[in-house]
Parts: C-alpha cells; structure tokens; sequence
C-alpha cells in the first residue's frame, strides 16, 4: 500500500513538474532586440536592418515602455543601419 501511495505521489508531481512554466528565453519579449543588438556589435547591419524596422513597427515613437533606453535604441540602431547601408 505504501507504494502505491509513493508511486501516486511521484507520478503527480512530475505531472506538475511537465507543466511548468515556459522559459526565459522563449517568452523574452526583448528577444528581436537582443539579436538586433548582437548584429550591430558584429557590424552585420544587412541582417539587423530588416529586424530594426519591425521592431520600429512593434514600439512606435509614441509610446513608451518600461525602459526609457529602448524607443532611443531602437531609433539609434535605424539611423546606423541606413547610413552603413547607404539608403537615402
């Protein structure tokens, strides 16, 4: 009888275990900025360009996130790709 008890106990605590919460790295939410940041200090701006604009899209000038450092980032990162891409 105390195995089963056991086993049951065991069982339902890797049920719970299973069904743990998703990783950091998965749900980042600064996860395309993290890469747009890897590929300017690698002076890939081919790659970061196309990221930076749909990060541009995603954070608009206009709003604000938690971090005051972002929007300017992000803007800094657009203007340093088109101007070492040569785009008018």
């Amino acid at each position: 009888m105390i195995k089963y008890i056991f086993l049951l106990v065991m069982c339902s605590a890797t049920f719970y275990t299973a069904l743990a919460q998703a990783t950091h790295t998965i749900t980042d939410s600064e996860r395309d900025f993290k890469i747009v940041k890897e590929h300017i200090a690698k002076e890939e701006y081919a790659f970061a360009y196309p990221l930076v604009k749909a990060l541009l899209i995603q954070y608009p000038a206009n709003t604000q996130t938690d971090h005051a450092y972002f929007n300017d980032d992000i803007n800094y990162f657009y203007i340093l790709c088109e101007l070492k891409l040569q785009h008018a």
